[in-house]
């Protein structure tokens, strides 16, 4: 079954339910995350992607990431310190490893 979802609804489902969140996005059997950059994430919502893109990674699963702004952009809006900066450039560079086209593109 193939799941889509935006950056935005899938830090609001792991808010209301953490864990649940992760399950669901962990097994689907295709994944495309929509709207990667629209908005700023919290460090729960980073770290909820980190489990679900890590797991996903690991299992060879496939997942679409749809951009909407350079994906070079992206760890600075979703992250506005240290901290969560290293946290949201580290899963930007994982979905870049799983979905490389052969010319920097995803």
């Amino acid at each position: 079954m193939k799941k889509s979802v935006s950056i935005k609804q899938f830090e609001e489902e792991a808010r209301a339910d953490y864990d649940g969140t992760i399950q669901t996005y962990r097994e689907a059997d295709v994944l495309e995350f929509t709207g990667a950059g629209d908005c700023p994430l919290s460090s729960g919502g980073l770290m909820a992607l980190w489990h679900v893109v890590s797991h996903r990674y690991e299992e060879l699963k496939p997942t679409v990431v749809i951009f909407s702004v350079p994906y070079k952009e992206v760890p600075g809006l979703w992250s506005d310190n240290a901290d969560t900066g290293s946290m949201a450039e580290a899963i930007v560079n994982r979905l870049l490893e799983m979905n490389l086209d052969g010319e920097g593109g995803v």
